[in-house]
């Protein structure tokens, strides 16, 4: 499935961050029956894709939610709200390079990564100061944070949120993979809402899938730029600051 998907087989080895939780579903897969294992993956299925479709079908799902937790049936939330979520969620970065075009403008994002690196500066002379830290330990945690990497705004690469051309035809600077465009494989039409996310869900396997065993993108964001938020990826250091 991987192969077809990707065009590209998965390597011998893949680092785990967490094996104690894989050695635990193999446990509860060898314990429970197929009938079992397939009427979790059905339901599972079922609870990820029901929102997407109609009013009707959708229904008693969103009363069996609301019932859940403790909110009145009879209060619908605000289809803008609904629309907005999805268009983040799916097209977040086309979104986002309007929001990015209309909000950062001059050198505000020049002047805010200049104050979190005189932030960084006065960590370091102040962490220096501390008599309780041993030597070791105050050489590796200053090159941590000498060596951290500041994202501000929105991204500058994969894609440029400030170029809406990157954004329609970016590829990623990745060796030896099957190349696409960023959002080219999304198939997006009027009146076929439910088709619109299995086609999202789909790009976003395949990215996903695609980027097993080969470097990390560092210069890859895990969020919009208009989702007012901040981020840690300690495995690359890079702190994302909206």
């Amino acid at each position: 499935m991987i192969e077809d998907l990707t065009g590209k087989s998965l390597p011998g080895k893949v680092l785990l961050t967490s094996p104690a939780y894989l050695e635990a579903v193999n446990d509860l897969l060898k314990e429970n029956t197929k009938e079992t294992i397939q009427a979790y993956l059905l339901w599972t299925t079922m609870r990820n894709f029901i929102g997407h479709t109609n009013a009707q079908t959708r229904k008693p799902w969103e009363d069996f939610s609301k019932t859940l937790a403790g909110i009145d049936p009879n209060i619908k939330k605000e289809r803008w709200k609904t629309c907005v979520r999805e268009i983040d969620y799916t097209l977040g970065f086309l979104a986002g390079e309007f929001y990015v075009r209309e909000t950062f403008g001059g050198d505000s994002k020049g002047r805010a990564r200049s104050t979190i690196e005189q932030i960084k500066d006065a960590f370091v002379e102040r962490f220096g100061e501390l008599e309780w830290v041993d030597d070791e330990t105050r050489t590796v945690a200053e090159r941590k944070v000498k060596n951290l990497r500041v994202k501000v705004g929105y991204n500058d690469a994969s894609p440029n949120m400030s170029d809406p051309v990157d954004l329609a035809k970016y590829v990623p600077s990745i060796p030896n993979i099957h190349l696409y465009r960023y959002y080219e494989d999304i198939k997006v039409q009027k009146g076929t809402f439910f088709e619109n996310y299995l086609s999202v869900v789909e790009h976003q396997a395949r990215k996903s899938f695609t980027s097993v065993g080969e470097p990390v993108d560092k210069e890859e964001w895990g969020m919009t730029p208009q989702g007012p938020s901040s981020l840690s990826f300690a495995n690359v250091d890079v702190e994302c600051l909206l």
